[in-house]
């Protein structure tokens, strides 16, 4: 389905495939950082007009996260947690599935947003930083 130099959107980013090994996407790149894998074939999608709107809402998602600034977030699993719903999305879904899922996400940072903005103190010391 794809060929070395082609570009994809991989786990919701812009990306130009760089190698591939049995006809699996191996390595992508998006000018800056490079991914590799025995297997991305599964997170890579071709461009479309869909593919771009979804990917380009699951980037501002992502940015809300990580305009909160909470060194605490655990980042890695918020990330795989929005790529797989970000792969459900693109893999077909109806758009009210699509829908669903973008209010799914936006409930969760709505809820990480209430949770790190809490003013825990213990003993007169506040646990989290705002």
């Amino acid at each position: 389905m794809f060929k070395v130099g082609d570009f994809v959107f991989c786990e919701f980013k812009l990306q130009e495939i760089n190698e591939m090994s049995l006809g699996m996407v191996t390595s992508v790149h998006d000018g800056w950082f490079e991914t590799g894998s025995n297997n991305l074939s599964d997170m890579c999608f071709p461009l479309t007009i869909r593919n771009k709107v979804i990917s380009d809402s699951f980037s501002g998602f992502s940015n809300k996260i990580h305009e909160i600034n909470n060194n605490g977030l655990n980042y890695p699993d918020i990330h795989r947690y929005f790529v797989s719903r970000w792969m459900e999305c693109c893999n077909g879904a109806s758009d009210d599935k699509i829908k669903a899922i973008y209010s799914e996400i936006e409930n969760f940072i709505k809820d990480i947003k209430e949770k790190v903005s809490t003013d825990v103190s213990i003993n007169g010391i506040r646990v989290f930083r705002n």
